[in-house]
């Protein structure tokens, strides 16, 4: 497996003081099935009334205005860009299926929306660097939106950006992922994010991302422990 590192940029730092973001790394992904830890839409929107979330309740909970706070301070409409954790709360607590390219996209999803925290993940077979920086964007990065259209997302000095060299893995700290090193059916090796911009989002966070290297252990994965970083690199082997 390639070490990967992740450090958060000094800047970004001073922008965001209480930014925490952890992550960890697995193989053996192409030979496992973790569909057994999924649910369908119907118990994902009950699981989540059952804490108090549905519909008419999304924007009132402490980890949504949160991100709605964070993508409004990058130079954005939060309505129009959701932090991947609204998007997903969102189509759970309307009962929408999960829509995603096989059972760990899915699974990954369905944490991300149960956890009601922000979870990213990437192919590191696919990554053009193992040292990923999260930092604010610039105009000569190379970006290519997953589901969108080259160029439509700007990339200015504002947006905070996951970074393998010159190239945006993730953009706006969590709402879209670049193509090119997204999860596909044939992952056999995945890099594993989350992050927390406000203390209120760690313990979500946290639950978020033990429970899916939990379940992909359970399932025959080997995952590496989860690191935790306000700043400095993390090795992640």
């Amino acid at each position: 497996m390639r070490n990967v590192s992740i450090a958060i940029d000094a800047a970004v730092s001073m922008k965001f003081p209480e930014l925490l973001c952890g992550a960890f790394v697995v193989k053996g992904l192409a030979v496992i099935d973790v569909g057994q830890f999924l649910v369908d839409a119907e118990t994902l929107k009950a699981r989540l009334a059952a804490e108090g979330v549905t519909e008419e309740t999304v924007l009132t909970h402490p980890a949504i205005a949160g991100w709605r706070r964070a993508i409004q301070t990058l130079g954005l409409k939060a309505a129009k860009f959701r932090s991947s954790a609204e998007q997903l709360v969102r189509r759970g607590a309307r009962g929408d299926e999960t829509k995603a390219p096989g059972h760990l996209v899915r699974l990954y999803c369905q944490l991300s929306a149960l956890h009601v925290a922000s979870l990213g993940g990437y192919d590191i077979r696919s990554l053009p660097s193992t040292d990923i920086v999260v930092r604010f964007a610039c105009p000569t990065d190379d970006f290519h939106p997953l589901g969108g259209t080259d160029g439509e997302m700007d990339l200015h000095d504002r947006i905070v950006v996951y970074a393998a060299g010159s190239d945006v893995i993730c953009w706006a700290f969590n709402v879209r992922d670049d193509r090119r090193t997204a999860l596909t059916k044939h992952t056999s090796m995945a890099l594993f994010t989350t992050e927390a911009v406000f203390p209120e989002q760690r313990a979500a966070s946290c639950r978020a991302l033990s429970e899916l290297r939990a379940n992909l252990v359970s399932a025959g994965a080997t995952a590496s422990p989860i690191l935790w970083t306000t700043g400095n690199p993390i090795e992640l082997a």
